[in-house]
């Protein structure tokens, strides 16, 4: 991540500790090296407390000034942290020695830490404070872009279930300039590279099919050729479910809604079967799940259980006889004629609530789509396309799910 990033990432950690008490947790960006913690924070410095006085939303601590690195010119400092037993707050003691690393706040200049910097007692800090005098005699060695890989175990509903796993064996990439290295994950999940000086380098991981991530580059800017960068990445467990629905007479069944649901059906995923009848609901966590099918009331067609980046490929799942579904298929179009694809088609029923009983149809590249329907059933088909930050839609248009129904034919505009 940029150095900005983790500033205010950094600055956003502080301020939870001295200004939210009652909230007692803290996450942090794990800083790995001292030198990452060195060249991402303002001030550096070994300091003996000379004494702790509260102060608003937690304690200040004035510091005497043995050994500075960075930031730091006086022979005295003030640094806030959070309230005493806080979980955020360095716990301080009036006496002692500590190498501090400390964030400038904005506009203000204040500096302050907390439990998510590598500030630690001098007999913990050695390897820090060899780093940094090091740095200060010319003889440090050169900088490294590094992170660490982890696997966030997440429920359905994408809230995280446990702590994060490190992944091992897994290539990551560094790129700056149109030169790349490579490094594979160790047991801890963590990479490094050694730098080739001050600049931009595009960190990208080569994500192993059982998992998936919603970055999977991260650009970091790294300032000195000294100095170090770090970018550390989540992936998440990516089970999946795929089959074919298909009618008593083995037909595909085009255009329906499919549901994977956990086995209480309190949480639930959705897609719509395609062309062939073919589903594939993907990036689902481990767990027992139920396969449900329908527009009305949904059906259950099968029970899988998924380990952790499993796939659950269903043979046909032969839909009963009632209700019977039809493919209601047409056209989106752009008010040019030319198609709209990506746009999405819902259906709605014709009773008085009007509410849309299914999953959105996508809109192919020549502008058709499909989508099921219980035969001999009135509803009302529109279309919504976002583009350039404005959503288009078409009128809604009625119709009864009949065998062998001609295509509707929807046009997409701008309507404000």
């Amino acid at each position: 991540m940029a150095i900005a990033d983790f500033r205010l990432r950094i600055a956003a950690l502080i301020l939870l500790t001295t200004s939210h008490v009652e909230a007692q947790t803290c996450n942090c960006t794990r800083v790995v090296t001292p030198c990452v913690g060195y060249w991402n924070t303002d001030a550096v410095f070994v300091g003996r407390v000379e004494s702790i006085t509260r102060s608003t939303g937690g304690q200040l601590v004035r510091f005497a000034v043995l050994e500075g690195f960075r930031g730091v010119r006086a022979s005295s400092v003030d640094v806030q942290t959070g309230p005493a037993g806080h979980r955020c707050s360095v716990s301080f003691r009036t006496g002692r020695e500590y190498l501090v690393y400390a964030a400038a706040g904005d506009g203000d200049g204040k500096l302050a830490t907390s439990v998510c910097s590598r500030t630690r007692p001098i007999e913990d800090a050695a390897a820090d404070v060899s780093y940094a005098r090091a740095l200060k005699s010319g003889s440090a060695p050169s900088g490294s872009i590094g992170g660490q890989l982890l696997v966030m175990p997440l429920d359905l509903s994408g809230k995280p279930t446990q702590s994060p796993r490190p992944l091992h064996g897994v290539t990551v990439r560094v790129a700056k300039n149109g030169e790349e290295e490579s490094a594979v994950t160790n047991q801890g999940g963590d990479f490094a590279v050694a730098s080739r000086g001050a600049g931009t380098y595009t960190v990208r991981v080569d994500v192993p099919p059982e998992y998936y991530t919603i970055a999977r580059t991260k650009d970091v800017h790294v300032p000195d050729a000294n100095a170090c960068a770090q970018a550390d990445i989540t992936l998440y467990d990516n089970s999946r479910v795929s089959g074919r629905l298909v009618d008593p007479n083995g037909r595909p069944v085009p255009g329906l809604t499919v549901e994977v649901a956990t086995a209480n059906l309190r949480q639930s995923r959705r897609s719509i079967t395609d062309r062939n009848g073919r589903f594939d609901i993907n990036r689902l966590p481990a767990g027992r799940y139920v396969v449900r099918s329908g527009i009305v009331n949904r059906v259950s067609v099968s029970h899988v259980t998924l380990g952790a980046g499993t796939h659950a490929a269903l043979e046909d799942v032969r839909l009963p006889a009632q209700p019977s579904y039809v493919p209601v298929s047409g056209f989106v179009l752009r008010p040019d004629g030319t198609p709209a694809e990506g746009a999405r088609v819902y259906l709605k029923g014709a009773d008085g609530n009007e509410r849309i009983v299914s999953e959105p149809a996508p809109v192919d590249f020549l502008g058709r789509f499909v989508i099921a329907g219980v035969a001999g059933t009135d509803y009302r088909l529109f279309a919504e396309f976002s583009a350039t930050h404005q959503v288009e839609s078409s009128d809604q248009v009625a119709f009864t799910a009949t065998v062998g129904a001609r295509p509707v034919h929807l046009v997409v505009r701008r309507h404000y």
